[in-house]
């Protein structure tokens, strides 16, 4: 047991570390949060999901870095690659940690898919990342609504919440939506 937890610290530490290289290491709060609710979602989570939890949107930190911000450039990153881009940097670092070929594997297929995939694991992750969308950023979208439209910001939220898979998930990302709704119309 202790050397999963082991692993799953350096998982973490890799995060932070690849995070704080281009000023996002506020980013780690989020990932942490995604484990938790996947761990609500599913409490016997493979380790392989956790990990996948944790660096599902590592490719976000190896985006192009403007010399004009600190912030990534978020221009024509398709879906589709940052989905594969970031499982080929994960298993890059859990070759080089010298995990278990079975769960390299196993991470590379989840981020590979995390957001089109259909398979038990994707959507837990999937439905994870959502809850945790409502918890922790739609509730700011909604109070920093000034320049985009808040038909937009609702349409997002909408779509959001329809992504949600399963029943569970949609019971806890509710009232974080709802919450975000009523942010929204004090416009």
């Amino acid at each position: 047991m202790g050397e999963k937890i082991d692993r799953l610290k350096t998982v973490e530490n890799f995060v932070l570390k690849t995070f704080k290289k281009v000023n996002m290491d506020k980013r780690v709060k989020y990932f942490n949060r995604t484990l938790h609710w996947t761990s609500v979602l599913k409490p016997d989570a493979s380790e392989a999901l956790k990990i996948a939890a944790l660096t599902y949107d590592i490719q976000d930190a190896f985006r192009q870095v403007s010399p004009f911000s600190s912030s990534p450039v978020k221009s024509v990153d398709s879906v589709d690659y940052h989905q594969k881009e970031g499982a080929k940097i994960i298993k890059r670092f859990l070759e080089e940690s010298n995990f278990p070929d079975k769960i390299r594997e196993r991470v590379y297929d989840i981020v590979a898919e995390h957001e089109t995939g259909s398979d038990k694991e994707h959507i837990i992750l999937r439905d994870a990342d959502r809850i945790n969308y409502f918890e922790n950023v739609a509730i700011r979208r909604a109070r920093t609504s000034g320049m985009i439209p808040p038909e937009r910001i609702k349409e997002e939220f909408q779509r959001m919440l329809n992504d949600i898979k399963t029943e569970q998930a949609k019971q806890i990302a509710e009232p974080f939506y709802r919450k975000a709704l009523g942010e929204l119309t004090k416009k």
